[in-house]
């Protein structure tokens, strides 16, 4: 596994400023954006690794949305508080979040994939206690399961990403429907978009595990799961996004 060399969310704090200047404001996200207004059974949004709120929070509230903001780095959430006075912002890590409360939408754009495998694993017990019954989950993932290094402001970020089917097991497992999956989406600057629903009874049992059956920690394969491996560790790619304005410069260093 690739180890950041420093922390994420301490480089979002350290480069907030400079972030905000240089964030694209042309709005690429709003086909996506509108479609979450549309499918959500209301207008509270809970928006996950918000950063500076610009463009994307700002938008939803201009569309009449309640938007709650949370990130880890306090200086992009005092910029989100500049920028949206009207609007809620927590400064708080998302893994291990419990706000008390639900939301008719949760959106993790541009920010899950900046944790690793496991903790990406844990946070669909996050998105599932804060959906209110019908409500919309959106986050953006990488295209397959890897993990890459970028850069945003010249700093060095850490990414990762699940497989599809890994991903679709914990929406499944937590009574989270898939709406869609857009791998690459060339009119959304190459971002691969996930879109479920929760059901009327979203599950979260403890008792149940999230770990795909299938899904078996490194070193632990079955002969089946080295092959598939072996072809995976053939591929080579990007993981796109990372906040924007952040590069994305190695290839995938897929893993299982």
């Amino acid at each position: 596994m690739l180890k950041p060399a420093r922390d994420v969310l301490a480089t979002y704090d350290l480069v907030a400023s400079g972030w905000d200047r240089h964030r694209d404001l042309s709005l690429f996200e709003k086909p996506y954006l509108d479609r979450l207004l549309s499918l959500a059974p209301g207008l509270r949004i809970l928006d996950l690794g918000c950063g500076s709120g610009r463009p994307m929070a700002t938008y939803l509230h201009q569309q009449g949305a309640a938007v709650t903001g949370v990130d880890g780095a306090p200086a992009m959430t005092a910029i989100f508080h500049e920028n949206l006075p009207d609007c809620e912002i927590v400064t708080a890590e998302m893994r291990g979040l419990d706000l008390g409360r639900v939301f008719d939408a949760v959106l993790a754009w541009d920010s899950f994939f900046h944790l690793p495998a496991i903790a990406q694993e844990d946070m669909f017990e996050v998105f599932a206690r804060h959906l209110a019954s019908d409500g919309v989950l959106m986050f953006t993932s990488g295209p397959q399961a890897g993990e890459a290094w970028g850069t945003v402001e010249g700093e060095p970020v850490y990414h990762a990403s699940l497989d599809p089917e890994q991903y679709r097991a914990h929406l499944q497992a937590l009574g989270l429907r898939e709406i869609s999956f857009t791998p690459g989406d060339p009119d959304c600057q190459g971002r691969s978009v996930w879109i479920a629903r929760a059901s009327r009874t979203i599950r979260s049992d403890p008792a149940v595990g999230l770990r795909p059956s299938g899904c078996r920690p490194c070193g632990l394969l079955s002969p089946d799961d080295n092959r598939r491996k072996g072809r995976a560790e053939s591929r080579r790619g990007r993981l796109v996004g990372c906040r924007d304005n952040d590069q994305v410069s190695l290839s995938l260093d897929v893993s299982c």
